[in-house]
């Protein structure tokens, strides 16, 4: 019973392939006849334009883009409010005083160490890292500080979700940090971009490489303070080739209120 079962099974499955077989010949000789007509109304190089259109057509419709993919492509606009809130409109502690701008090109130690003991340096947070690593490059604390309050509202464990996954408080991305300490011979780590003190510290050297990059002959003082901030945000090379204006809408309301703030 059970051979014979077995040959009734086989027998099955050959009149099964049978009819697959003739079904899949008879679409072939369709298709080979559709084709056929097509090339003697139309031409082969016709047809065959006609053909990668339509599977580059298909190939488009049916790609479906990896999660990760898109999540960097929307999350350019889907930051944390930590990080992009506008200075304008944070509780600052401190009240807006009349500065004479600060020398950006000599030295300016003396004159930020006179600022701050003027009483020029109010109530931010790290106030006194921002006007000791301010002295040591001679630049404004006052740049630094409300740089700090642009790119990241003063949170030193802020991180972007625009892709770049920028960290504390100078927004530093990845490859910038580690320029910086290898140029310095530092050996902090990218976790110690969460470190204030270093972070501030890391700012000060950026900050100085920019206007290195920015200084040229005949440039203003206020020129050179533009360019190194439209630098810090963009690359020096980037502005070297594009110019200062050539960044966000954003960025130009940071480095015009920035250099307000600091008295230029």
């Amino acid at each position: 019973m059970a051979s014979e079962g077995w040959e009734s099974g086989k027998e099955v499955g050959r009149k099964a392939g049978v009819r697959a077989a003739t079904a899949v010949g008879a679409a072939f000789g369709f298709v080979g006849a559709g084709l056929g007509a097509l090339v003697a109304r139309f031409g082969k190089g016709k047809l065959l334009a006609f053909i990668m259109l339509c599977m580059v057509l298909l190939a488009a419709f049916a790609y479906d883009p990896p999660a990760e993919v898109e999540r960097l492509t929307y999350a350019r606009a889907e930051v944390t409010d930590e990080i992009r809130q506008e200075p304008d409109i944070l509780p600052l502690t401190y009240a807006r005083v009349e500065v004479t701008p600060l020398p950006m090109v000599a030295g300016v130690s003396a004159s930020a160490s006179a600022g701050a003991a003027a009483g020029e340096v109010m109530d931010w947070p790290y106030a006194e890292i921002f006007v000791r690593e301010g002295a040591r490059v001679d630049i404004p604390h006052k740049l630094l500080a409300r740089w700090a309050w642009w790119e990241s509202a003063m949170n030193p464990k802020a991180v972007s979700r625009d892709g770049y996954y920028s960290r504390g408080l100078g927004q530093f991305i990845y490859s910038t940090w580690m320029w910086v300490c290898k140029e310095k011979g530092y050996s902090y780590t990218w976790d110690d971009a969460f470190d204030p003190e270093i972070n501030i510290k890391l700012m000060a050297d950026y900050f100085d490489h920019c206007r290195s990059e920015a200084g040229a002959a005949g440039r203003s003082e206020a020129e050179i303070v533009k360019r190194m901030l439209a630098g810090y945000n963009a690359g020096p090379g980037y502005v070297k080739t594009h110019g200062p204006d050539a960044v966000s809408a954003r960025m130009k309301r940071a480095i015009k209120d920035t250099m307000s703030f600091a008295g230029y």
